[in-house]
Formats: C-alpha cells, structure tokens, sequence
C-alpha cells in the first residue's frame, strides 16, 4: 500500500473558497487524520475499511466467491431486501461493476442473475408487483 498522501485539487472551487477558510480548517482535517489512522475517537469500531485494499480476510474473500458463484449458477434472480445503507450499499456495489441496464441484457450477455430491490419501498403494491 503507498504512504502518498492524498491531495485534493480544489482549482475549479477556488473562487468560492478564500485560502484562509482553508487554513482554519487545517487543524480540524490533521486531528480527524490522526484518529482515524491511529483508530481512536468516535466511531473507531468501524475502521476495519481503511487498510483496503491492502489488508483483508483473504479466506473470507474465498467464501464470497465461492457463494457469488452459486447464486449465478443456480438463479435467475437476485432479490437484494434491505432499507438504508443495508440496501444501498449493495446497490451502489452492484451498479458500479455491471452495465447501467444490466436487467435489460440477455442472460447470455449477463451471466448473472437478474438483480431486484425490495423492501427500500413500503408499498405493498410495489412488493406484489
């Protein structure tokens, strides 16, 4: 994983934002850097995301593939349930890796189930249909 720091090209919003509102902001993003590096503060239960992509459960990682396999082998459809981040977290993953009308495509061009989101909608007509 690379020390580089990150660095934010911010020339489009400079005519908005005065060097100084930076400047005072400084010591604000340096503490927030240093505790979510070094995992203390608020929150700090939940870093187990900042060494990605370097640092994971290389087992775990075989278990998904493994069940992602399955699913596409034995599925015509995937019926992701779930509200807030539980159902857009798996969206937003999905969306990002397929083609933006992935249902749309055949089942040749997909080979992948066919993907559908319930429960983010209280309807029950949205639900039966």
């Amino acid at each position: 994983m690379s020390n580089q720091p990150l660095t934010l090209d911010y020339t489009n919003a400079a005519k908005f934002i005065h060097q100084r509102e930076l400047d005072n902001l400084e010591p604000e993003v340096r503490l927030a850097h240093e505790r979510l590096h070094r995992g203390f503060g608020a929150g700090s239960g939940f870093l187990g995301w900042v060494d990605l992509p370097a640092a994971y459960d290389h087992n775990e990682l075989q278990r998904l593939l493994k069940a992602a396999q399955r699913i596409r082998d034995v599925s015509a459809v995937l019926i992701v349930v779930g509200i807030g981040g539980s159902y857009l977290g798996s969206r937003a993953a999905i969306e990002f890796v397929s083609h933006s009308f992935f249902n749309m495509l055949s089942k040749d061009q997909r080979s992948a189930p066919q993907v559908f989101y319930a429960g983010h909608n209280v309807s029950g007509a949205y639900l039966k249909d």
